[in-house]
């Protein structure tokens, strides 16, 4: 789906938040690791095919939606633009839920793939956001995951970052100090 079919599935889990007690749902947002790299270097032709292949990759690591659930609750994945993807995992129930779906997509991305003859292997950073102050909004959630991947990114390469509110914090200082 693209950004704003993401946008208004968060605002649905939103909803279903506050109406059913002890519904979670967790937003992941994922950049790829070195894919400028691979892009200028191979071509935009297998950049192309390995952002198709990330986002089968996705597909196939989130949890599936034949589980049970409520409300309509369903795992989403979103092309955000570039080489950003973002998941939404809903009804999660445990907090640990999200990092266990991000630990499988870095595992599932670091299988080599054969592109155009190439073969090409690829990482990401994911910051993790779950949803749960009474008043927060999609645009929140989805801010706070984004703090939260480049704090991963800022971990090294590979690394999965949950966000808290320090982080809002620093990112704020900086702010103020530039």
């Amino acid at each position: 789906i693209n950004r704003d079919a993401f946008r208004t599935s968060v605002i649905r889990s939103i909803e279903r938040m506050r109406r059913y007690d002890n519904y979670r749902f967790a937003i992941l947002l994922m950049d790829l690791d070195r894919f400028k790299v691979i892009n200028d270097s191979l071509g935009h032709a297998v950049g192309d095919e390995l952002l198709v292949a990330v986002a089968n990759t996705l597909h196939r690591s989130v949890r599936g939606s034949v589980r049970p659930s409520r409300g309509g609750a369903e795992d989403r994945v979103a092309r955000m633009g570039g080489d950003e993807f973002a998941i939404l995992l809903d009804d999660i129930g445990e907090v640990e839920v999200a990092q266990c779906v991000a630990d499988r997509i870095l595992a599932a991305l670091q299988k080599a793939r054969f592109l155009h003859g190439y073969q090409v292997a690829t990482g990401a950073s994911i910051g993790i956001k779950i949803a749960g102050g009474e008043d927060e909004t999609a645009d929140d959630l989805l801010r706070d995951s984004d703090i939260a991947m480049y704090h991963a990114k800022s971990l090294g390469k590979g690394q999965v970052a949950v966000f808290d509110a320090e982080m809002n914090h620093q990112a704020v200082d900086r702010l103020n100090l530039e």
